[in-house]
């Protein structure tokens, strides 16, 4: 019995299901970086200063709109229970950072009384946050 000797070719390498994968992998980092941000807040126009620092460790955000109206997260709360959320924050974790955030036509008034009530509910860590100014 005589054997066909076949001729070995080299494998090739096909392209277009790695090309989808990465396009895949791409649109997936891409979607959850989107949702890592905090997304959940009033906009607010913030006002500028130099030296800013990126911090990610925050875990209450008490926004202050034009107004003078305050928001944790996107929930509208009354001035007297801000100390009740930053107990609540600090019960969670004794090392919390509260962030604000200040509407650059707000008055100094409406920022002083968050501080006030922060500073009651015994929060030591604040941070202000602010946009790069070039």
């Amino acid at each position: 019995m005589r054997f066909n000797n076949q001729i070995k070719s080299s494998p090739e390498i096909i392209v277009i299901p790695m090309i989808d994968i990465m396009f895949f992998l791409l649109v997936f980092f891409m979607l959850s970086t989107m949702n890592m941000t905090n997304m959940s807040t009033v906009p607010v126009n913030l006002s500028s200063m130099h030296d800013t620092k990126l911090i990610s460790e925050t875990s209450l955000v008490i926004s202050i709109d034009e107004q003078g109206g305050i928001f944790v997260g996107g929930e509208k709360i009354e001035r007297a229970i801000v100390g009740k959320y930053a107990k609540a924050a600090l019960s969670a974790n004794p090392n919390v950072l509260i962030l604000i955030r200040t509407d650059m036509k707000s008055t100094y008034n409406d920022f002083s009384d968050v501080i006030e009530s922060l500073k009651q509910a015994g929060v030591k860590r604040v941070a202000l946050a602010a946009e790069t100014r070039y």
